[in-house]
């Protein structure tokens, strides 16, 4: 992690009930355990729906799934859905769990 450039992201968390939802409270942990290396540049929330857009580096990144990733205009990974970058971001995840970073079933 020593050395590495941060990555701009903008992270996603529907919300819509009255305690935290799974993807929120996943999100606030991992700010916590990251608050050294990733930076809030920016939180929104209202409502159901809670955005932060976080400068953080590859490393801390790779431990959050997949779904909480949003593309914005702010944010400069993950690449466009069409764009070349997209399957090396796909990469950087590890295949061997699920969207929600459970592992995969052998069923």
């Amino acid at each position: 992690m020593v050395g590495e450039l941060p990555l701009r992201v903008t992270l996603f968390a529907l919300d819509p009930d009255d305690t935290p939802s799974e993807p929120r409270r996943k999100v606030e942990a991992w700010l916590t355990k990251w608050r050294d290396a990733a930076r809030v540049a920016n939180r929104s929330g209202g409502g159901w729906e809670h955005c932060w857009d976080v400068e953080a580096p590859l490393s801390a990144l790779r431990e959050l799934p997949k779904r909480l990733f949003c593309i914005s205009d702010w944010a400069t990974y993950p690449a466009p859905l069409d764009g070349p970058t997209h399957k090396a971001w796909e990469s950087h995840f590890d295949d061997e769990k699920d969207n929600l970073g459970n592992p995969k079933s052998d069923a």
